[in-house]
């Protein structure tokens, strides 16, 4: 930054809605140059003489740790307000994967209230320890989706937009404007939309009886969601799957701007939207019966759309802009499989006992049980064949598998089969528990194992890459990549982070692997898997590397975002940190670019998945 020879303004032109008009005025003022202390940004160190922490805070259940890099050899915990010390610790230094750290355990400190971290001369930023310390996170979440709503005016956002997107199917055409879209970019898509109300559901459930306000609230925004699956949906396994607009449209049909959305009849998405549509039957009945009717009734309809389609042509074929079409054929029997539990628990329709018995026999062929030479197991590859484990790097429903096995538990809890689901659950759940070493004190979880052979299935690397980059130029990066893990033994490595190419940032990868912990944690009343959970969420809050909460407007040092079209928004939370080059340790540096600062409504989605459990 000593070398800077030219500032400049560049406005992009993204289209007009009705609060806009043609011409956009900005006034520039108060430019001028600043000498700062740098933050660090890469690397797993923090900056030295300071400790890294959750900025929001802490639930009172669990373990509560912070990461320092400092000589200090004892910390105090004192009330934010008096000054007044409630615990005095040691600094312990730990030697782990990553080299060596200092922390701060202050797991004793169970009183609620607001708090400081004293070490030396440094001193934190107040913080809190509570039974709902996750709350107003939630509240800040809705905050950004509403801001993304689409088809909806959002005072000091946008007004009624993207009326002219339209989807034509057959004699008949859909107006596509509604949901949220699903970044920064404002583009739209119809599983994200759907997963988006789930969330928002499933955390109104958990906390109806002692907040039924906010509970209220978080249903009516789920509504919105609901109402573009269920209207979007053509009654033949057809549905709106999605539009790439990038752009704002004036709403008016028949000139330049107007965007045709795109229509398809995809398995696993239909088999995804009848998991969500009857978990949110079961979240309406009590809110608005009419609603959780439609969406039982659309429920059964997606799920026999989908296995007569699946049946006839096995796994899609990837289609450009279309996220979820790169599932592997386990994600399949995961969502076949928790969709006909759901089916099952809510319908005690018979026909879904077959379809529990055949997705999971089909599921648990695809899981490791350690009959093999590999160093861990438990993990699911992408087929039955074990030709190439599991991984996402960019979006990631690797929750399915979790969620699947225990829905399948909870709808036959009598089934002589059920010791089968729960063997896998085990060996899932303690496959997550040993990756949380390689990343320790950090409570991120891994991205997971890698074997060097997985570069030579080019289906594989172009479904996890979505087609975004040209394998041919990339397999000596992702070998790269691979050897700057955490080498395991039978040339398999341990990842910290995805192998990625273009899409960087695993905001959405974490929190979907923790959102598999505290479902098994529910589950099998496990509280290490619980904190498995937490720690992503306290990962987002601060207690990272970099001492930032990766959520807009909540805790502490938070940083701009890239938001393109929407401006900064109380409660977005971005696509995650990303990695330098082919080197696999954290890197967050300040450019407000796409994508590993862009806001997308993945990552706040698996948020509240996980804090529906935790609350």
């Amino acid at each position: 930054h000593d070398k800077v020879e030219e500032v400049s303004f560049i406005i992009h032109r993204y289209g007009m809605e009705v609060s806009s008009c043609e011409d956009l005025d900005y006034e520039i003022c108060d430019i001028r140059l600043q000498k700062i202390k740098p933050n660090v940004v890469s690397g797993w160190q923090c900056q030295e003489e300071t400790a890294v922490y959750s900025t929001t805070g802490y639930d009172v259940k669990g373990t509560k740790t912070a990461v320092a890099s400092t000589k200090e050899k004892t910390f105090t915990v004192v009330e934010a307000e008096s000054g007044k010390a409630v615990y005095t610790g040691e600094v312990s230094t730990v030697q782990v994967f990553h080299g060596k750290f200092q922390v701060l355990d202050f797991s004793q400190s169970e009183k609620e209230g607001t708090y400081k971290l004293v070490m030396g001369a440094f001193e934190s930023q107040p913080f809190k320890i509570s039974s709902d310390i996750f709350t107003t996170t939630v509240r800040k979440i809705i905050n950004f989706l509403f801001g993304e709503r689409c088809g909806c005016p959002v005072p000091g956002k946008h007004g009624t937009c993207h009326q002219d997107v339209v989807a034509r199917h057959r004699d008949v055409s859909i107006v596509y404007a509604g949901g949220w879209h699903d970044a920064a970019d404002v583009s739209q898509e119809s599983v994200q939309t759907c997963e988006t109300a789930d969330a928002l559901m499933s955390v109104a459930r958990a906390i109806k009886a002692e907040n039924p306000i906010l509970a209220a609230r978080l249903l009516e925004e789920a509504e919105w969601g609901a109402d573009l699956i269920l209207r979007t949906r053509f009654g033949d396994g057809y549905r709106v799957s999605g539009a790439g607009m990038r752009r704002w449209t004036d709403n008016f049909m028949g000139n330049f701007d107007d965007v045709e959305a795109r229509v398809s009849n995809n398995s696993f998405v239909n088999f995804t939207m009848a998991a969500c549509e009857a978990d949110l039957y079961d979240g309406f009945r009590d809110f608005d019966g009419a609603l959780a009717w439609k969406c039982l009734d659309a429920a059964k309809e997606d799920f026999a759309f989908a296995y007569e389609h699946f049946s006839k042509n096995g796994i899609e074929t990837y289609e450009m802009m279309e996220h979820a079409h790169g599932s592997a054929l386990s994600q399949y029997y995961a969502a076949a499989l928790y969709g006909a539990s759901l089916l099952y628990r809510y319908t005690k329709d018979t026909q879904y006992i077959e379809k529990i018995h055949e997705f999971s026999d089909s599921l648990i062929l695809c899981q490791e049980n350690g009959e093999g030479d590999l160093p861990m197991k438990g993990f699911f590859y992408r087929d039955e064949a074990h030709s190439q484990i599991m991984h996402s790097a960019h979006q990631c429903r690797e929750h399915l598998f979790a969620a699947a096995l225990t829905a399948a538990c909870e709808a036959l809890p009598d089934s002589p089969r059920k010791g089968e689901w729960e063997n896998a659950l085990k060996l899932y759940a303690g496959y997550l528990k040993d990756l949380m070493k390689y990343n320790a004190p950090y409570g991120m979880i891994p991205a997971g194992i890698y074997e060097m052979r997985e570069i030579h299935d080019k289906e594989a690397f172009r479904r996890v890459h979505e087609d975004r980059v040209v394998y041919e130029e990339e397999v000596d990066n992702y070998i790269q990549q691979l050897k700057n893990g955490i080498p395991l033994g039978k040339d398999c490595y341990m990842k910290a982070f995805p192998v990625w190419f273009s899409f960087r940032g695993n905001s959405g990868v974490l929190l979907s692997m923790g959102k598999s912990a505290t479902i098994m944690g529910r589950y099998f009343g496990d509280e290490e898997l619980m904190q498995i959970g937490r720690e992503q969420l306290y990962w987002t809050l601060g207690k990272n590397p970099f001492g930032q909460s990766l959520i807009y407007g909540e805790g502490h040092r938070y940083g701009q975002m890239y938001t393109a079209l929407l401006g900064e928004t109380v409660g977005e939370l971005t696509v995650g940190v990303e990695t330098k080059a082919n080197l696999d340790e954290p890197y967050w540096p300040p450019a407000n670019i796409a994508t590993y600062r862009e806001v997308w409504t993945t990552p706040p989605t698996r948020w509240l998945w996980i804090a529906a459990d935790i609350m």
